[in-house]
């Protein structure tokens, strides 16, 4: 099995930032309901927000690693939550489903290595 190190986490977080920060070309045309508009507003609210964990990884295990964890519980819970709104609106489509599957994978996958890292403070 794979072990992350800080620097993996520190691209993986980045990353995923980055690709929340793409929703902001976006945010100006969303012509549906109020509701689409602020979860696609989390999102790239959450792309910032994991670019600088991502900026500040090494800084933020050593010292606070719970801020990581928790703001990937929160991640989670938006996710679950913007999957069943796309369920009411009818709007589920496969790429959902599957984002709605892995999600709560990855994050549990992310948050033990995380601990670890933590504890381990090595490499960092």
């Amino acid at each position: 099995m794979m072990k992350e190190n800080a620097n993996s986490l520190k691209y993986y977080f980045i990353v995923i930032g980055i690709f929340g920060l793409l929703g902001i070309k976006n945010i100006g045309i969303i012509n549906e309901a109020l509701i689409a508009s602020i979860l696609q507003l989390i999102y790239i609210i959450f792309g910032f927000i994991f670019v600088y964990i991502g900026i500040k990884i090494n800084e933020l295990l050593k010292k606070s690693p719970i801020i990581i964890i928790n703001t990937l519980y929160i991640n989670l819970a938006f996710a679950i939550i913007n999957g069943l709104f796309n369920i009411v609106m009818g709007t589920l489509m496969g790429a959902h489903l599957i984002g709605l599957l892995l999600n709560p994978i990855i994050t549990i996958y992310l948050i033990k290595n995380i601990k670890r890292i933590s504890k381990e403070n090595v490499n960092i």
